[in-house]
């Protein structure tokens, strides 16, 4: 059963490395539903398995513009206390 997303990144799944699982493309964005990404190409949800194909660390990610703070998909906000060079 598909999940309405609470929550993502502010940057774009392609920032993060991820790519459609049936296109291998990268013309995607965050879905509306927990654990699936957006496919242009494909226009359709596409499920993907969460995760970096390698570290990066967080002061060299924001460096190169990628933003790791959250989004509340509901609210329309950054989450509080979400950015990670802010660690308290």
């Amino acid at each position: 059963m598909m999940k309405k997303r609470i929550e993502c990144y502010c940057c774009k799944p392609s920032d993060l490395d991820l790519h459609c699982p049936k296109c291998k493309g990268d013309n995607i964005t965050w879905s509306e539903w927990e654990e699936y990404i957006w496919c242009y190409d494909c226009k359709k949800d596409v499920k993907y398995k969460p995760g970096l194909s390698g570290p990066i660390p967080v002061q060299i990610a924001g460096l190169i513009g990628i933003d790791l703070r959250k989004y509340n998909v509901q609210t329309g906000k950054i989450v509080p206390d979400s950015d990670p060079l802010n660690d308290k």
